[in-house]
This record gives C-alpha cells, structure tokens and sequence, in this order.
C-alpha cells in the first residue's frame, strides 16, 4: 500500500489529571494520572507512539498539531519502517508528520523503569538495585493487564507492591489509559503474537520527558524472541526506540524466565509482591490454577524443587501440563524453558508429567513446523479480514448490550 493514502489529523488536549489524543474518526485516546497532576509538556512524542500502531495498521498518514522532538520523530518513522518490512500483509506503509522541537528540560538522574510485578519486572528491578542502588523510579500502566474499569483491582496490585517499590524504588508513577481498548477495536495484533504492549508502554513513558533512560524487563532471553517473532517488546526494535530525551533499554536478555524464577527464589525477597494470574477475578493475587499460574508453579519447581506460597492452590498434578496451551509459539517457548531447566536440575525423571509433557511439546513443534497457519483462531482470522466500520459498529453493540468493555 502507498503511504500517505489515508490522511488523519491528530490532536492532544492538555488537562489538570488527563492528557486526551483526538485522532480523526476515532474514539479519543485518555491518559489519566490517579496519584499526580498530568505532566508539563514541550512536545508530545507519547502521541506518536500512542498512535503509531494505528496508523501501521490502517496505513495512515498522520499530521500532529502538537510538536514532537525531532530524536522521536525520526525514531518512530523508523520503526514503522521496521515493522511494515517484518509484516508487509498486516501493516501497510506509513508517514508520521510533525513541527519539530528540541526539549530542554533538566534531566532527572534517575532513570525510569516499567513494572508490573510479574516476574521479569522484579527480576530486572531487585536485580539493578542490588548493583547499583536506588537509581531509578517506576512506572506501572492501569489498562494493560487490568481492564480500564477494573480500578478496585487495579488499587489491589498497588497495595501489593507498595513495599517492594518503596524499598527498590525512589518515586512511583501510575498511568491509566485506554488506548489498548482502542487498539483492540481495530485490530493492531497479528495472529498469535502481540505486537501492541510495546508501544504502549513507550508511549506512557515518554508522558515523562525528563528521565534519560526508560527500562523494560525482557520478556524472553535473546534467542527466545526469534522463535516468538514477531513480538512487541523485543531487543532489536527496543533499542531504535527514543524520546526527546530518552532511550528505551531493554534489561536481561541473556536468561530465561526460568533463571529469573531461580534467582527470585534463592533471593530471599519476599515474594508475596508477585503477581502473575490472568484470572482478572483473582488477580494480584495468585489462583494457582489458570494456565500462566500452573506454567509458573512449574517453572518455579523445576528450579527449586519447591512451589512458594503466594499461590492459593500448590498442587502440581501429574497432568499439569494440560493447561498449557501448545498451539502458542510463546507458550511453547516457556515449556521449552521448563523442560530443559529440569534436565539441568536432575529432577526431570522425578517432575509429575514431565515426560508426556516433553512429548506434547515435541508434536506440537513439528506441526507448527509444517503449518505457519497453526494455532489460528477464527476469531483472530475474523478480526484481521473484517473492515474497520464493521469492527467500530459491532463492539458499539458490544458495549451498549454490556458484552464488552468501554472505550
């Protein structure tokens, strides 16, 4: 597709507690600051980064009515390049267009680091803090993995982590954005993977223009994100990202997930700050029977022989590795990690399942092998080929009938 076919102009509206992007012939785009007042900002790079998703997908011109650095603009303009080049039929040719500014503010020492409280975000934090001290402050985005309107839970994880972050951390800040409802609305993952969260994440970050650093946990080991590819977060595109002032750098990816459970463990941290579940009825807390609670039950025993207490329920069954869903190249990727590390621990004859484990795992990677279209739902196929109006018309009726989030 030619770039520049669709034009779109966007807007930003600065408040008191929010800053709101109005993209033409879109729902408005809200950051919200719970705990703070909204940032004062000479240019608007988290915009670009908001909208850049978008435009990939629907194959935008977009012209900016705010000015952006030039570092950002660039950097952006690239990593559409990059993308576009990695997914030719799922992103299409774009063009970012703005005035252009140097920002000037006095840069904080600090540097700033996105946590969630899952394992890689602790991993890398305690981690960084050991070696070099209490050098960074946080960020953690209500709208991610808590649901936009999900705020009781949201108020949860923050009560839980409080103690981790004031004792890792100088100051905590929170986001709360609906931007991923917007990017689900249109449809701006491809099959199987999950491209979104970076930008995101990037976008929420560069709100904050006077940190020199951002740093994010990686979430598979170098080699790891070559088999989950494409993926958001990854280090090749991570480091091209910029701010006016800021480099995004991504944090420890030369170990697995499993090493970082090992390390957790061994610590002596109190782990009670973990929070892992995707059951959004249970989360912060740990259900201990979801697919990502059992996956990390296993991970954490095949390290250490033992499952820590911050799960409601312990039990490994002999059958645990039924709620694994193999037709995932990540999960695929994590039971991989699981698998070898028990090797390495010599306690892989003993681990309940492990065995029919492995064997699923080997049958399920010579069909994807085969078949660059396994582990597709119709859903997703559905979601990528229906046009934009008829997306917009039927999660309208979703919300209004009460079968889906607002916007």
């Amino acid at each position: 597709m030619n770039s520049g076919s669709k034009i779109a102009n966007c807007k930003i509206k600065e408040e008191l507690e929010q800053v709101v992007i109005q993209l033409d012939g879109f729902p408005a785009i809200v950051f919200q600051f719970p705990d703070q007042q909204a940032p004062t900002l000479q240019t608007y790079d988290f915009a670009m980064w908001a909208i850049l998703p978008i435009a990939l997908r629907l194959g935008l011109t977009v012209r900016f009515h705010q000015p952006m650095s030039k570092k950002g603009l660039d950097s952006a303009n690239n990593i559409a390049k990059v993308w576009q080049r990695w997914l030719p039929n799922f992103f299409s040719d774009v063009k970012l267009e703005a005035s252009t500014t140097d920002p000037h503010k006095d840069l904080s020492a600090k540097a700033l680091t996105f946590f969630s409280g899952g394992i890689d975000s602790t991993y890398s934090a305690h981690k960084i803090y050991n070696e070099h001290g209490r050098d960074s402050d946080s960020l953690t985005i209500h709208g991610m993995d808590y649901k936009f309107d999900d705020d009781s839970r949201f108020e949860s994880l923050k009560e839980q982590t409080q103690t981790f972050r004031e004792s890792i951390f100088g100051q905590s800040h929170f986001v709360k954005t609906n931007l991923y409802n917007v990017y689900s609305l249109i449809g701006c993952n491809p099959k199987g993977s999950h491209v979104t969260h970076i930008f995101a994440m990037f976008s929420c970050g560069s709100l904050f223009e006077t940190y020199a650093t951002y740093r994010i946990a990686a979430d598979y080991r170098l080699d790891q994100q070559l088999e989950v590819h494409p993926w958001g977060s990854n280090t090749a595109t991570n480091r091209l990202m910029r701010s006016g002032n800021g480099q995004l750098v991504t944090l420890d990816d030369d170990i697995t997930r499993a090493e970082k459970a090992n390390y957790l463990a061994n610590s002596g941290l109190d782990l009670s700050s973990l929070s892992i579940c995707v059951d959004h009825n249970i989360r912060p807390h740990n259900c201990g029977v979801c697919s990502k609670c059992i996956r990390t039950k296993a991970m954490f025993y095949a390290t250490t022989g033992n499952i820590p207490t911050i799960f409601l329920d312990r039990d490994l069954s002999q059958n645990w590795h039924d709620s694994i869903h193999l037709k995932r190249k990540n999960e695929r990727v994590f039971l991989s990690d699981i698998i070898e590390t028990a090797i390495a621990n010599g306690c892989y004859e003993s681990f309940p399942g492990m065995k029919e484990a492995h064997l699923k795992l080997r049958a399920e990677q010579v069909k994807a092998a085969r078949n660059p279209m396994y582990g597709t739902k119709p859903k997703q196929l559905f979601k990528e080929l229906l046009p934009l109006r008829w997306r917009i018309t039927f999660k309208r009726f979703q919300v209004r009938r009460g079968l889906a989030d607002t916007l």
